[in-house]
């Protein structure tokens, strides 16, 4: 008996938790079509067992029972558990039937959404904002120019989250060095049939093969203007025969760095300006101007910036300069289509499709709310409007099990999957977007989650036949984008903390309203391999490093 009074408590105890975790949800806004109907039962069972994973789903427990305790089962705290899984179903169905809790102002409207009008106001209306010129163009009037230097940023190599991050720091030292002009990196080729092979300075294309470097151009045009970039060394007047001197940003005398980060990013500049006489001649920099011009060539550096030390809103808006080429957006957009018709809701927020409409709905944030309300434009990531993500669509997995990662030694497939899959029962979102490299692991992971009743759906099962054949053929990290542009969009997303794709995607995140702020200790006693280094309302990190932050990783 003591058996079955343990298990009920346990079982009230659930039962209670998620009772209320639903309710908390009725007043998010509801859509006119949801597939949500077993979603209660699905909660019932998970309360009724209190477990995680498959190999403990204790189904011989009702026969265990003995038969002679039968009559006595009926007591209170099993009339409780009665009580509590009924009012849990009540619950579920008020949260996911097809009725609407609340009138939808957009149910119109997105019935006649065609899917090139859903394409472009996707790619119209980034989850995680537009571009705010005025942090960025205070910090480049802040500093000091120096009228000749040229910031080189080195060729750098690495996947979409090295490539970004390592782009985005030089740009910044170099605004902070005083550079006059810029001249921006190239990019090392990886070997797609040898991923631990990312190419070297004798192999390497533009930045375009990425990014859509005619709105970098463009923008960084806007905000700092005194600052000319040019894609290639060559462009730049008077620098032909030019001998430069090679930084490495964290390496200079007087700096706080940790690793290669430099803690504090505003002691940089004084650093910098005492190193240049020990590298250049004093004619050199008494001269110094456009027609003599003095080079420095910047080598690249994943982690050198600490974002905890800069101005946020310069922060998230500095990194919206970079933004994906258009055509890889595109096909991000397809896929988060193509995701939609295939789980049957809603899975963009409204305030992604239909922006205007949103906020004039639901109005700016009252600490933003000046005089003139239209001047407030909520779509910039400094202004942005809670709900940009749909808090019942889907779940998003970056899975890293692939032959570059199994070499390093990093914790692998059976040390993730588990803290995903757990992660997805525990919010009820019964379809997963899954990122994996190889479709061995991808059909691995799809068949875990097909026992605990979760769909698995990846890139390929999502996009059209057109589509598709684009797709096809698309490097690797082009690839990658579009995993990339569509978990973006994820209800919830958990991802790999030695890997700088799920990283970047989690502190992207971190900039919505909602996101809240990162809720665990990177030096909390390490647990093991699936240790957790990032936890806020819309993302968790697990397989990180003791001591591991995100502080340096641009969002």
């Amino acid at each position: 008996m003591d058996y079955i009074n343990s298990a009920a408590d346990e079982a009230v105890h659930q039962a209670n938790r998620v009772y209320h975790h639903l309710l908390a949800r009725v007043d998010a806004p509801q859509y006119e079509k949801l597939t949500y109907h077993d979603a209660a039962p699905a909660a019932v069972a998970m309360a009724a067992t209190s477990v995680s994973w498959p190999s403990a789903w204790p189904s011989a427990w009702p026969s265990a029972w003995p038969s002679a305790s039968w009559p006595r089962i009926w007591s209170k705290k099993l009339a409780a558990v009665v009580v509590a899984l009924v009012l849990l179903v009540v619950a579920g169905h008020a949260v996911f039937s097809s009725q609407p809790t609340a009138s939808d102002p957009f149910a119109d409207a997105r019935r006649h959404l065609t899917k090139e009008a859903f394409i472009d106001a996707v790619m119209r209306e980034p989850v995680e904002g537009l571009v705010d010129l005025e942090p960025i163009r205070n910090q480049c009037q802040m500093a000091i120019q120096k009228p000749g230097l040229v910031w080189m940023c080195d060729y750098m190599q690495g996947g979409l989250g090295n490539l970004g991050n390592t782009w985005i720091s030089c740009m910044y030292f170099g605004i902070e060095s005083g550079a006059t002009t810029i001249v921006l990196p190239r990019v090392g080729i990886r070997n797609d049939n040898n991923l631990i092979d990312n190419g070297n300075y004798k192999n390497t294309v533009d930045l375009s093969i990425l990014y859509d470097l005619d709105h970098f151009i463009e923008t960084w045009e806007q905000a700092c203007p005194h600052i000319k970039v040019y894609k290639s060394a060559t462009e730049v007047p008077n620098l032909m025969g030019v001998g430069g001197k090679t930084l490495s940003p964290h390496r200079m005398a007087g700096l706080e760095t940790v690793r290669v980060t430099v803690v504090d990013a505003g002691s940089w500049r004084v650093a910098f300006d005492e190193w240049l006489p020990t590298r250049f001649t004093p004619d050199a920099l008494r001269l110094m101007s456009p027609e003599k011009p003095v080079l420095v060539i910047a080598k690249a550096l994943l982690f050198a910036c600490h974002r905890a030390s800069m101005d946020p809103r310069f922060a998230n808006a500095f990194a919206r300069l970079f933004r994906f080429k258009d055509s890889l957006r595109r096909l991000g957009a397809a896929a988060v289509w193509g995701l939609e018709q295939r789980v049957g809701q809603p899975l963009v927020a409204d305030s992604i499709l239909f922006p205007e409409a949103y906020a004039k709905t639901y109005g700016p944030p009252v600490r933003d709310t000046p005089d003139d309300l239209s001047a407030v434009n909520t779509s910039l990531v400094t202004h942005l409007l809670p709900h940009r993500v749909t808090p019942h669509g889907f779940m998003g997995a970056h899975l890293r099990a692939d032959s570059d990662a199994q070499k390093m030694h990093w914790p692998g497939y059976d040390d993730q999957v588990p803290e995903y899959l757990r992660e997805a029962l525990a919010r009820n979102l019964t379809s997963i977007y899954l990122a994996a490299g190889t479709p061995e692991s991808a059909q691995r992971f799809r068949s875990d989650a097909a026992m605990l009743g979760l769909t698995t759906y990846t890139k390929e099962d999502v996009l059209g036949e057109e589509d598709m054949a684009e797709y096809k053929a698309l490097s690797w990290d082009n690839k990658a984008v579009v995993d990339f542009q569509v978990l973006l969009h994820a209800s919830y997303f958990a991802g790999f903390g030695q890997s700088t794709f799920s990283q970047a995607m989690a502190v992207r995140r971190s900039v919505l309203p909602d996101a809240g702020p990162n809720q665990v200790s990177p030096w909390r006693p390490f647990t093991g391999p699936s240790f957790e280094i990032w936890r806020d309302n819309l993302s968790s990190i697990f397989c990180g490093l003791h001591s591991q932050t995100l502080d340096m990783i641009w969002p």
